[in-house]
């Protein structure tokens, strides 16, 4: 038992120090101490595409600071560098000289999935592991660490580069609405019908008195004012009805806050034309 409690602290502290190498912030003046004009050079800028990345920071759009960020390190790469570009849902991008390097909205477009950084990194392993020379990472993220944890078995890949990440501004005032869930085991026209909402605040301030709408075909027939605790989940109950058979367009809607494509959530009310109903008797009747 004792060897097993050691293994673990061990690979926490791993971990840990992955999380660290991965997240280190980059200051004033960027990376160019260490380029030099006569040793070629391999640049891979690496952009964080998934779905935290949305939203505002501060009122400035994420795309706009993500977009800035780039161009930044494109000013500091020196000219005879070979640029790579990858992003973590669609691995390379881009290949060639800097000189050649396309706009950055022409490339990516931030998705809605949370892919793990390990199939990037896989990629990357595989199509730059011979490199010889300077080597450099750059990484926009906003630090995600389950995405951080997966670079691992990566350890001894990343040793000989230079790894720069530049961290974007958190995402501060924002709720996001996790799962919509219908209680009734039998629906019916005219019948309260029970549905359960999770909503989650993963940032670092209780959030207060925020309004969330429940609609039926875009129609809002509730209404709460919600607070939820930092770093945390809560359930609401809501209750409506519906007056006839048939299928009926439903979501959840929060109000505006910094990531705005979080604040929805589309479910289906369904009642049954025919509903069968089976009978059980008391014993054989003659």
């Amino acid at each position: 038992q004792f060897l097993q409690i050691l293994l673990m602290a061990l690979r926490t502290l791993i971990i840990l120090l992955i999380i660290l190498m991965m997240t280190r912030p980059v200051l004033g003046g960027l990376f160019t101490y260490w380029d030099t004009e006569n040793e070629a050079v391999t640049s891979v800028i690496l952009i964080d595409d998934s779905f935290s990345m949305q939203g505002n920071s501060n009122g400035i759009s994420r795309s706009d600071l993500i977009e800035s960020t780039y161009l930044n390190i494109l000013d500091n790469i020196s000219d005879n560098s070979e640029i790579y570009i990858f992003t973590l849902s669609k691995g390379q991008i881009y290949s060639g000289l800097k000189a050649k390097t396309p706009k950055l909205s022409k490339l990516i477009q931030i998705g809605f999935s949370s892919p793990p950084i390990d199939n990037t990194l896989r990629d990357m392993q595989s199509k730059l592991s011979d490199k010889t020379g300077m080597k450099e990472l750059y990484y926009i993220t906003d630090g995600q660490r389950v995405q951080l944890e997966s670079s691992l078995p990566f350890t001894e890949f990343l040793a000989d580069w230079k790894i720069f990440t530049l961290l974007m501004p958190p995402v501060v005032n924002n709720l996001s609405i996790l799962s919509a869930d219908i209680d009734n085991v039998t629906l019916l026209p005219n019948t309260p019908i029970k549905v359960r909402v999770k909503v989650l605040n993963d940032g670092d301030y209780k959030i207060e008195n925020k309004l969330i709408q429940l609609f039926v075909n875009d129609i809002s027939v509730a209404q709460q004012l919600i607070t939820v605790n930092r770093n945390s989940i809560s359930e609401f109950e809501f209750i409506t009805a519906v007056p006839s058979i048939g299928d009926y367009a439903c979501h959840f809607e929060l109000e505006v806050d910094e990531r705005k494509e979080d604040n929805y959530f589309h479910f289906k009310i369904a009642i049954p034309e025919i509903l069968k109903v089976g009978s059980i008797g008391k014993g054989n009747e003659s």
